[in-house]
C-alpha cells in the first residue's frame, strides 16, 4: 500500500478560514471524508480499513498515525472516527470534555456530533411533508425541531419536547404564552385591524389569529433528542433566517 500524500503546509490556514469563528467560540466541528481533501490535500476516504484514519507506511500491521498527530501539532484537539461506513474528523480548540458525547447515537432519529446532526436534520427537514391543521393527528408526541411555512416562505423555527402539543398550541391562535401566535398577529393581522379601526376583544383577536394560521400555515418537523434541541434550533435560525424569529435570543 502506498503512503497517503497528505499536505500539511496550509492545513491550519484552510481550517481556520472556514471554521475559525466557531472553533474560537469553543465549538466542535466536523470534517467529513468527502471534503477532507480540501484541508489535508488527500481524502481520508481511502485510508486503511479498520484502522484509524491516520496512516503512513504500507504494512497493515504496522501503521504510523499521521492525521491526528499533525493536527495536534497544528494546535487542534481532535477525534477520528467512522459512522455508517464513512470516516470523519472532529476538531476543537482546547481540552476535550470527557463527558461530551462521542459518535454514539444521541437522538431518536439520527446520531453523531451536533454539527453533523444539523446537516442530517436539515436534509430530513427539507424532505419532510408539510402538515396542515387537518393533519394534526400525524404529528408525533416526541421531541424535535419544527418549521412553519406560508407557501414557500419560512416563517418560524421552533423546538419542543412534545411536538404535537406545541404545534397544536400554535394552531389555537392563543397569544398568551405563545410567541408564534403573537408574532403572526403582529406581522399579518394587526396592520389590517388598524386600518379597519375595529375594536376586538382578546378572545376575538385570538380566534382571528387561529383562523389565519389554520388557513395559511403548514408545518414540518424532525424528531431529535432533547439534549440537541437548543443547538439545532439555533443553527436552523442562523442558517435559514425565518421571517418571524431570525434573531437568536
Amino acid at each position: 500500500m502506498c503512503p497517503r500524500k497528505f499536505d500539511w503546509s496550509h492545513t491550519h490556514e484552510k481550517i481556520m478560514k472556514v471554521f475559525g469563528e466557531r472553533l474560537e467560540k469553543g465549538e466542535h466541528v466536523i470534517i467529513r471524508e468527502d471534503e477532507s481533501h480540501r484541508y489535508l490535500g488527500e481524502s481520508i476516504k481511502n485510508s486503511m480499513p479498520d484502522k484509524c484514519i491516520l496512516e503512513e507506511g504500507d504494512n497493515p500491521e504496522n501503521v504510523t498515525g499521521t492525521v491526528s498527530r499533525h493536527l495536534g501539532q497544528l494546535g487542534f484537539s481532535n477525534r477520528l472516527g467512522q459512522k455508517e461506513g464513512k470516516k470523519y474528523i472532529e476538531l476543537w480548540i482546547g481540552q476535550s470534555d470527557k463527558k461530551r458525547p462521542t459518535t454514539k447515537a444521541t437522538t431518536t432519529t439520527f446520531g453523531s456530533p451536533v454539527i453533523d446532526e444539523f446537516q442530517e436534520c436539515e436534509k430530513k427537514m427539507r424532505n419532510s411533508t408539510l402538515i396542515t391543521y387537518s393533519d394534526m393527528h400525524l404529528i408525533p408526541d416526541k421531541s424535535g425541531v419544527y418549521t412553519a411555512w406560508m407557501n414557500d416562505k419560512l416563517l418560524y423555527v421552533g423546538r419542543s419536547t412534545k411536538l404535537k402539543n406545541r404545534i397544536s398550541a400554535h394552531f389555537s391562535g392563543k397569544r398568551g404564552g405563545d410567541k408564534f401566535c403573537v408574532y403572526v398577529f403582529d406581522e399579518f393581522l394587526f396592520p389590517d385591524l388598524c386600518k379597519e379601526n375595529t375594536r376586538l376583544s382578546t378572545e376575538q383577536m385570538d380566534k382571528r389569529t387561529a383562523n389565519w394560521i389554520c388557513q395559511n400555515v403548514k408545518f414540518r418537523w424532525v424528531e431529535a433528542g432533547r439534549n440537541l434541541l437548543t443547538k439545532l434550533e439555533k443553527t436552523f435560525r442562523k442558517e435559514w433566517k425565518p421571517l418571524l424569529n431570525p434573531n437568536l435570543d
